[in-house]
């Protein structure tokens, strides 16, 4: 008998009564581990979507563990979405959840793990054929991003601790949109270790200066994953199995050369990070330009093969009725040329 006045002890609401959970994971792991699974969901009440991040209770003294795991990814990201630069590249934690099987963390909708979204796009999508500069340049606005979100985290104190394409989240769209997630297992440098590490230039770096760089490094071999190649010992970028080597630029290896190969006389700051993306991405718009041409065809008067083209292509070549850019126009027989 419940010792609450009588009244039988209160039951936790389902999260199941408030979320209707999609049916298909976002990102799901084995129940029995210490980690989560990613489910996108509504809100019952209000209609709004978000990602709810679920561990799964084991009903043993495991749990402890799985709530201190969801305290601490909160109070971390708490920290460091107070940084005014913060939304947009950081996935924002709306609010604890909890009943009697999971605790979970609901999140703002963001996409999907970088790891699943490159495993379900075809081979035309803009992540499976980097080779074009045009696709890369994309990639380098999103890798921006990523360098802005650790910036920040590290202004705080923090050590992500887990970079990776497990935690970066996108729509896969060509609006660059990548964010950081996955702080639970961040460490928090005090500010004497900081400063030390900051102060660090030649020598043994401060312990402070190693987790920072090694956040650096992550990110790096991130991007070298997602490109298909990786840096032998003497720095060599060799393609990997089954994967052609990108015509990489003089430029692009030594971003990732140096954020890949830290060094201690070289100290890695999310300023110098960011300018050198900047730089890549103008010298691969420069060369996209160089490649791109322009083709004009000329059609009957009727409009509808034009339209039948143009949704054929994605929209990539346009006619009269369409915004007019770099890409290839069709045109029908109607209409003068009056630009070349």
């Amino acid at each position: 008998m419940a010792r609450n006045g009588g009244k039988p002890a209160r039951k936790t609401p389902a999260i199941e009564d408030r979320f209707e959970i999609g049916d298909d994971g976002v990102a799901t792991a084995p129940r029995s581990e210490l980690r989560a699974s990613i489910y996108e969901v509504t809100d019952r009440a209000t209609g709004d979507e978000f990602c709810l991040k679920l561990w799964r209770k084991s009903g043993t003294a495991a749990d402890a563990e799985l709530h201190e795991l969801w305290r601490h990814e909160m109070r971390h990201v708490q920290r460091v979405m107070a940084h005014s630069g913060a939304r947009g590249v950081v996935v924002d934690l709306v609010e604890f959840v909890e009943d009697d099987n999971d605790f979970g963390v609901l999140m703002e909708k963001a996409g999907r793990p970088l790891s699943i979204l490159r495993n379900r796009v075809n081979g035309a999508h803009w992540l499976r054929a980097l080779a074009i500069p045009v696709h890369r340049a994309r990639l380098w606005r999103n890798v921006r991003r990523l360098v802005l979100a650790l910036g920040i985290v590290h202004d705080q104190g923090l050590v992500h601790g887990r970079m990776g394409e497990d935690v970066v989240f996108s729509e896969g769209g060509t609006d660059p949109d990548f964010r950081l997630s996955g702080f639970e297992w961040s460490l928090w440098i005090d500010d004497e270790r900081r400063q030390a590490g900051a102060r660090s230039v030649g020598g043994r770096p401060d312990e402070a200066a190693l987790s920072f760089a090694e956040d650096w490094a992550a990110l790096g071999n991130m991007v070298c994953r997602i490109l298909g190649f990786t840096f032998d010992a003497a720095g060599t970028p060799l393609a990997e199995s089954g994967r052609e080597m990108p015509g990489l630029t003089a430029r692009e290896l030594r971003w990732l050369r140096r954020t890949c190969r830290p060094r201690s006389h070289e100290p890695l700051d999310a300023h110098a990070l960011t300018r050198g993306c900047d730089e890549i991405v103008v010298e691969l718009a420069s060369a996209a330009g160089q490649r791109q041409g322009r083709c004009t065809l000329l059609l009957p008067r009727s409009n509808e093969i034009a339209d039948a083209i143009y949704d054929a292509s994605g929209g990539t070549v346009v006619h009269g009725n369409h915004a007019i850019g770099s890409a290839p126009r069709v045109r029908g027989t109607d209409e003068r040329e009056t630009r070349q």
